[in-house]
């Protein structure tokens, strides 16, 4: 990684440690919590400068995935319903 990459916050271990998926090979990392920006949990999408060390949120695309995921959750549910209702044991 040179430059900076984006990653995910994967899980929250035992509240100490946050294990984040690193860039598209999703290189797992187990971070401190208390290393991640304010706000951040699981699910939240990050930025990180290599050369500095710097983490900050990528709120844009957080926001875009939980839409997406929102979304494709819909999208099942709609299709789901109703698949049954004509069946019988």
């Amino acid at each position: 990684m040179i430059g900076h990459d984006r990653a995910v916050v994967d899980a929250i271990v035992d509240g100490t440690t946050a294990r984040i998926l690193v860039g598209p090979e999703e290189l797992p990392w187990d971070v401190p919590v208390e290393a991640l920006p304010q706000g951040a949990s699981e699910g939240t999408w990050l930025v990180i400068d290599v050369p500095q060390a710097i983490v900050r949120i990528d709120e844009e695309l957080t926001s875009q995935r939980a839409s997406d995921l929102r979304d494709r959750l819909s999208q099942l549910r709609n299709r789901s319903s109703g698949r049954f209702d004509n069946q019988r044991d």
